[in-house]
């Protein structure tokens, strides 16, 4: 049967987030095919420099294209949004999906994924604490909120699909876990935050995996944070 796991920000080719993808770390992943999927939960980044050619970039791009498994990712708040929305559009499981190469591509916001027997509902985007400090179109970009069409969007797949998910995976987490996170607490909460607070109340799901804090925890029994961990997604999970 076919696998499907799930981890945190990778950051593009800052090669201490990719070491939990490499054999050692991920063991799992040399006995991979194509047909298994490893899903990242936002700020992929392998996508990040605006003259699309840099060396280390293409490098790094090439290093997870050529991994056993298919990579997806929805997108965190450290992208090049611009390149991101550039990306060929194609329908693979069921959704909408930004195909970066025939081996990785990109998970919409409010998308409803059928992947290896799951249904799994994604929605990528959150907010740069840190924007003050970056240049706009060079390394901050405010696609980086969601707007009202992506919101729209989440709302119509889920009334087609009665509120029910198996699995959702974002990059940022409602404000309610947000609250139980064993972090120093730095921002007031978005929007996004509270939409997804939406989705706590209405979605009938059985698990919900983000990244974005840069640690690993189990909130609770439904949600858990990612970040070097790899974690396969079941049926069950």
């Amino acid at each position: 049967m076919n696998r499907v796991f799930v981890t945190g920000d990778t950051h593009g080719s800052q090669n201490y987030d990719l070491r939990k993808l490499n054999s050692k770390k991920f063991p799992e992943g040399n006995e991979l095919t194509k047909d298994d999927y490893v899903i990242i939960a936002g700020d992929f980044g392998f996508i990040w420099d605006v003259n699309y050619s840099r060396d280390e970039e293409l490098y790094w791009l090439d290093w997870l294209n050529k991994k056993p498994w298919t990579t997806l990712f929805v997108d965190g708040n450290h992208e090049n949004f611009d390149r991101l929305d550039n990306l060929t559009i194609t329908d693979k499981f069921g959704g909408n999906v930004g195909v970066v190469t025939d081996n990785i591509y990109h998970l919409k916001r409010g998308e409803y994924y059928n992947i290896n027997g799951l249904d799994i509902l994604t929605f990528g985007g959150g907010t740069s604490i840190d924007k003050i400090h970056r240049r706009e179109f060079i390394s901050w970009w405010s696609q980086e909120d969601p707007d009202f069409s992506e919101y729209d969007n989440c709302n119509s797949n889920l009334e087609d699909h009665d509120w029910k998910a198996d699995v959702i995976i974002t990059h940022d987490c409602s404000t309610r876990i947000y609250d139980l996170l064993d972090i120093e607490k730095y921002s007031e909460s978005s929007f996004l935050q509270k939409f997804l607070d939406v989705l706590e109340d209405k979605v009938n799901f059985k698990h919900w995996f983000f990244g974005h804090y840069h640690q690993d925890y189990k909130v609770d029994g439904k949600h858990t944070l990612l970040y070097n961990s790899v974690k396969e997604i079941t049926k069950e999970k």
